[in-house]
Formats: C-alpha cells, structure tokens, sequence
C-alpha cells in the first residue's frame, strides 16, 4: 500500500522539494526523482523492520523524502541509520525550511520598507550634508528624521524592521540626526540659497550659538561612521534595495 496523493503532496511540500538529508533538490519543473523513502521498511527483510514504528508502515509519519543516492545510503547501512535518526533529519529538515521561509518573508518585508523609504531620505547624500557643517546646512539632511517618523506612524506593519542587526543599524544613525537636528534648530540662518538643494548659511552670533556649532563638528566623524556602517549592512545584507531612489526635484516638479 503506497502513500495516499495527499500524503505525497505533504511530503515533498513540507519538504520545499529537498532531500531531508542532503537538501539536495529533487523536483525540476515538472519531474522529480525525490523517492519517498519508509524510515521502517514495510517487509519484514527490509532496513530497520525490526524496529517498531510509531506511525503505521505506510503513512507519512513513517516516511522521509530522499535523493536517490541518500537513499542507497540509509538502507546500506541500517545499523547506522536508525529510524530515531531519520525522524531526526526529517523534522530538522522540515523546521529549517520553515525558518528559511518566515527569514525569506521578512527579508521582502524589510526591503519593502526600505525601499519606501529611500523614495523620500536622501541616503547616500548624507555624509556629504554632514561634511558641510556646521557652515553650510542641508534641509534635506533633516528628512532622515521627519519621513522616518511619518513612516513608522503609518507602516506599523513595516516599522520597526524584522531584522534586528539592521534596525539597531538604522537607530544608531537617527539617534545622531535627532542630535544634529536638536543643535541646528537653535542656530540663526540664513534664507534658503535659492537652489533646489535648500541650503542655508548657520551662523554663530554669541558664545553659546559658537559652542553649538562646535558640538556640531565634533558628532560630524561620529556621524559619517554611523551613516558607513549603515550603508554597508543594507549593501551586503539586501543588495536588490536601491538606497539611492531619493532625487531632487525640477524646478517644474516644485511648481506643479
């Protein structure tokens, strides 16, 4: 008596198509030669049969989704493979693949939101804006702080990341842009320089406006090392996300 079609289905779905022991793939398109191996044989000759099963011979408990070359392995050598460890393999295999894919969801989740939120920070220019202080500041620079805070508002499902490493990433760098907005806002400036950039001079009037801008060159090498780190992790750990979608707009766009 074989497996019924819906056990088969459940076996190699459960299985994402893998050999429980090699994780070698065994469906391509549609054919497949992953063999649907008993962990107790069903004659009474066969590799481990004198063990005792806990699931009836021909059900899945009792059965384990192999490439043919495990196959010949397991029932070669029996003593070396007992049914407690195929049951093992199985259920490692079969709990690695359900990690692998709630980490795959994730990993689209957190590119999602980077993604959204690259349209509106301008990401890799803020080094740069943070080069130019405390002479020269860069609007923009601020939109780190503002779209993040509309975003987590709205995107609760999006915000904070899944991946920790890469939120404890992106704190540490608003953490230093909610420093340097804290210090900007209490310096006098000029009028916006006229370009679509939004720059504006700051300017140190008395002692305390000169000890602000100070304190502000001295987060500058802090904050270009937060901001590296940050670009580097989202660069090797989601490569498909473009951090550099954030553009000006044309003076047509800022009109219309």
């Amino acid at each position: 008596m074989a497996l019924t079609l819906s056990e088969v289905k459940r076996l190699f779905g459960e299985s994402a198509g893998l050999c429980n022991i090699c994780k070698e793939r065994v469906v391509e398109e549609d054919y497949h030669f992953g063999e649907q191996a008993h962990i107790i044989a069903q004659g009474a000759s066969g590799p481990r049969a004198n063990f005792d099963s806990l699931y009836p011979i021909d059900s899945y408990g009792n059965h384990i989704l192999l490439c043919p070359n495990c196959h010949r392995r397991v029932d070669k050598a029996p003593e070396k493979f007992p049914p407690s460890y195929l049951h093992a393999k199985k259920n490692e295999h079969l709990e690695w693949v359900k990690r692998t894919l709630d980490t795959s969801a994730s990993c689209r989740k957190d590119e999602s939101a980077l993604e959204c939120l690259a349209e509106f920070i301008p990401f890799c220019n803020l080094s740069r804006y943070m080069e130019s202080l405390p002479q020269t500041y860069y609007l923009n620079m601020g939109d780190l702080s503002y779209y993040t805070r509309i975003f987590a508002r709205d995107n609760m499902h999006l915000y904070p990341f899944s991946d920790q490493t890469l939120q404890d990433f992106f704190e540490a760098l608003l953490g230093v842009q909610f420093e340097v907005d804290g210090i900007v806002a209490q310096l006098p400036r000029s009028d916006c320089f006229g370009d679509l950039e939004n720059r504006v001079s700051l300017y140190a009037n008395t002692e305390n406006d000169r000890n602000l801008m100070e304190k502000l060159e001295s987060i500058g090498t802090r904050y270009i090392k937060t901001h590296a780190a940050f670009m580097q992790y989202c660069r090797n750990t989601y490569p498909k996300v473009n951090l550099g979608k954030w553009r000006l707009m044309t003076y047509e766009e800022c009109l219309g």
